[in-house]
């Protein structure tokens, strides 16, 4: 995965805030994901048809499982608003989280005491999948 270089300038009297400047990278940017983590702007482009497919089939699974109802919930491409900083915020492909952690209509909020963080990295799992050419 690659990430997008944006660099147009911006026109700033005050202070830069990373959430104003990434709602001004999705404004001129549509398709792109934008997040903040660890006080860091990440711009990512969309994914392809291949991710989906993968995302979908992991869904499936979860799904199967009985991960999505009343204790947890299945959840794709939603903000998540994370402990590390005041603007901090991931926009995970898929997520499973707590049924009672969101309101409707309001950005995942993971609790403080996440101490760690478990990813899952569907490119990651495409590439280990494939043969080695040599």
């Amino acid at each position: 995965m690659s990430a997008a270089s944006v660099e147009q300038p911006m026109d700033t009297d005050g202070p830069l805030i990373l959430t104003a400047i990434a709602d001004e990278i999705v404004e001129r940017h549509p398709g792109y994901r934008v997040e903040i983590i660890g006080g860091h702007l990440l711009v990512s482009p969309t994914r392809d048809a291949r991710h989906a497919s993968v995302l979908t089939e992991l869904m499936c699974l979860f799904l199967a499982a009985g991960l999505h109802g009343e204790e947890t919930e299945v959840l794709q491409s939603v903000a998540i608003k994370l402990p590390t900083g005041t603007e901090d915020y991931c926009i995970p492909d898929l997520v499973v989280v707590d049924a009672d952690v969101h309101a409707p209509g309001e950005t995942v909020t993971l609790p403080d005491s996440v101490g760690a963080e478990v990813a899952l990295d569907v490119e990651q799992i495409i590439r280990a999948g494939q043969k080695k050419s040599d």
